[in-house]
């Protein structure tokens, strides 16, 4: 299979997709049966990579971004619609390939609104970013992470007040994502309290804010869960946002 993360960030009025991706093939070596198609080297014979964007409605033609990496981050910026996302490889000296697919959606932002990027995943022990350009080269080709593990979550918030306070929680479920209508149901893995809460600040002037946060998986049992993202902004709609995990045995 691929292993894939996708991510959507606004960029001023366009929409910047990203996406990072792993081929893997089945392994009998492997507690969780899968591994890397290649080794930590990658690939000795030329591989094609490619990220697809096609318009939901079929009126314009697709766009791409390709890549010559085994392993490794494609970006593609485009204007805000519905799109179905599409990461390619081809490895055609084994006759191998792989393919993703997903649906990505961005809404033009009108002004007085509020919104928040995609929530992605960093590789483990990746540093703390301070930028969304500075995550990319350590962003998780997939969504598999392992208990005990640390690792930074970045997003990024749009159209807040001028000094906004924003209150910010993280927490994890248990299963695929789903409506969370409180805070108090993220904690809902095996009695354990699974969250983490901080009190945040929109920007000193009108842009993009960038945040990142280091967390520690728990030891989880392996399974599907789902971490979520939500900011509590006073006298607006809360924003919740979700990136579904799975919890797997380590090597």
């Amino acid at each position: 299979g691929l292993e894939t993360q996708v991510g959507r960030f606004r960029r001023g009025d366009r929409m910047l997709v990203v996406g990072a991706y792993r081929p893997t093939v089945e392994s009998d070596e492997t507690p969780n049966g899968v591994a890397p198609a290649w080794g930590p080297s990658g690939s000795s014979d030329p591989i094609s990579a490619a990220l697809f964007l096609v318009d939901e409605s079929g009126a314009r033609e697709p766009e791409f971004e390709r890549g010559r990496d085994s392993e490794g981050v494609l970006t593609i910026e485009t204007r805000p619609g519905r799109y179905v996302s599409s990461l390619e490889v081809l490895d055609v000296a084994n006759r191998r390939a792989w393919r993703a697919r997903q649906g990505v959606v961005q809404e033009p932002l009108l002004r007085g609104m509020v919104d928040v990027s995609d929530l992605m995943i960093l590789n483990a022990n990746a540093p703390l970013p301070d930028s969304l350009a500075d995550a990319l080269p350590h962003l998780r080709p997939g969504i598999r992470v392992y208990p005990g593990e640390r690792f930074p979550v970045v997003w990024e918030a749009y159209g807040l007040g001028v000094l906004e306070p924003v209150r910010v929680t993280i927490g994890f479920s248990e299963g695929r994502p789903r409506f969370r209508e409180r805070v108090e149901d993220f904690t809902d893995v095996s009695d354990q309290e699974i969250q983490i809460t901080f009190d945040d600040t929109g920007p000193d002037q009108e842009q993009a804010v960038f945040r990142s946060i280091e967390i520690e998986l728990p030891d989880l049992d392996p399974g599907e869960y789902t971490l979520h993202l939500r900011l509590e902004l006073g006298g607006r709609e809360p924003l919740t946002i979700s990136r579904p995990i799975i919890v797997d045995r380590p090597d």
